[in-house]
């Protein structure tokens, strides 16, 4: 039998057979100064859980959250049926604004899966924290001793973004995250980010304005693009995760949301 056990942002999928996988799983979305998140690290000016309902292998919550530059209601929703965990996140702009992304994000232990793969690319976890990533018409899937995962997306929304997938191998675990990306700067804003597990948001302001616009051209999307990585590349970008985004601009009432699951496929040999 599968069960949910929800735990803030962790859910423990009981597969059967003595297989526990614990997903720490969220939704973040940033402007040019602020970043929601529902980890700790969360830098919103005010997020305020307005409804959180707990039912049979599902959790639906609405927060009402405050950035900097944007205001929004977060309704999120969480489900299990059959080996698969079910995500929808919607987000609806209650003020003009600007967003850098809107992301549905997963988290899994390198313990149980040792290898990951995007596209035609197999990725071993090495703990170099390099972004692999594709359009979002990819899937990602981790392979382990106990069986594999597959992340999808199914369904989005969001004038003036397009859909991404990629996956990344932190020094103890792996993630994916599914974004949705602004197709342009707006006023060509370009905000710089620091990519590490520990600082990952947008530099600080006064940072940000004497930075020239030519590095920041230099560093669009660094951290995500496709060439073959050489060990001093890597080695270089682990030291010095920069890379810039572009903000996009966000009117009232638009709406942006992602539909996707996680399913999983035990291994035959732990199988009835």
């Amino acid at each position: 039998m599968t069960t949910l056990r929800m735990n803030k942002a962790v859910v423990d999928l009981d597969w059967g057979d003595g297989i526990t996988l614990p997903i720490v799983v969220g939704v973040e979305f940033s402007d040019d100064v602020s970043f929601f998140t529902l980890e700790k690290n969360s830098q919103a000016v005010r997020a305020v859980c307005v409804e959180h309902v707990i039912g049979h292998n599902t959790e639906h919550s609405v927060l009402d959250v405050e950035l900097h530059q944007i205001r929004g209601v977060l309704d999120m929703t969480n489900s299990i049926h059959n080996l698969t965990l079910h995500r929808k996140q919607l987000l609806t702009v209650t003020s003009d604004g600007s967003l850098l992304d809107f992301v549905s994000r997963y988290v899994f232990p390198k313990e149980m899966f040792t290898t990951a793969q995007i596209g035609d690319v197999t990725i071993e976890h090495r703990g170099v924290n390099v972004y692999y990533q594709y359009h979002a018409n990819h899937q990602v899937k981790l392979f382990g001793p106990k069986g594999e995962v597959c992340i999808q997306l199914h369904g989005w929304s969001g004038e003036g973004f397009q859909p991404f997938i990629y996956v990344r191998d932190e020094p103890t675990r792996w993630i994916v995250h599914i974004r949705l990306l602004p197709i342009r700067a707006t006023k060509n804003q370009v905000v710089v980010k620091y990519n590490s597990r520990w600082y990952n948001k947008a530099l600080p302001p006064f940072i940000q304005r004497i930075i020239p616009t030519f590095i920041k051209n230099k560093l669009l999307y660094q951290g995500e693009r496709k060439r073959p990585w050489t060990f001093i590349e890597k080695l270089f970008y682990y030291l010095f995760p920069f890379s810039a985004y572009p903000l996009g601009e966000v009117a009232r009432s638009t709406i942006l949301s992602i539909d996707s699951s996680c399913s999983f496929i035990a291994n035959e040999s732990m199988t009835p």
